[in-house]
């Protein structure tokens, strides 16, 4: 019996956290400045080379539509990446780390260089910035 109260009283104690946890997300997504850590797919990456600053654009997708972000990663730091972004993080899980800013009212990342994003594999993925979640 106590290991069933132990188990609910748990359960309670997680799914309260994970809902803040999501709460938080949507106001930080919502606020120009904040540096932010969040994890999710690149579900679209395009290089722009005939667009001035000949920028790659992904589109980040976390675990809700609130977390829906666009990064960039301007031309001018692309030899900073070890790949080709458009090739390296397309269709990956992946763990991203900046300052939200926000262009014609959509929230954007900006990566200047590829300590900023990690691909993971694991199901459960580690959290490699030291940050809470």
């Amino acid at each position: 019996m106590k290991t069933i109260i132990l188990f609910l009283f748990a359960s309670v104690l997680f799914l309260s956290t994970f809902a803040e946890n999501k709460q938080q997300s949507k106001k930080v997504l919502n606020q120009n400045g904040d540096i932010v850590n969040l994890f999710g797919f690149i579900t679209k990456v395009n290089y722009l080379s005939d667009v001035i600053g000949s920028p790659t654009v992904m589109n980040f997708s976390g675990k809700d539509s609130t977390q829906s972000v666009t990064l960039i990663v301007l031309n001018k730091d692309r030899y900073k990446f070890k790949e080709a972004p458009e090739t390296a993080y397309l269709n990956q899980y992946v763990q991203v780390k900046g300052k939200i800013e926000t262009y014609k009212g959509k929230p954007q990342i900006i990566l200047d260089s590829e300590q900023q994003i990690f691909i993971l594999r694991e199901s459960f993925p580690p959290n490699k910035f030291g940050d809470p979640l």
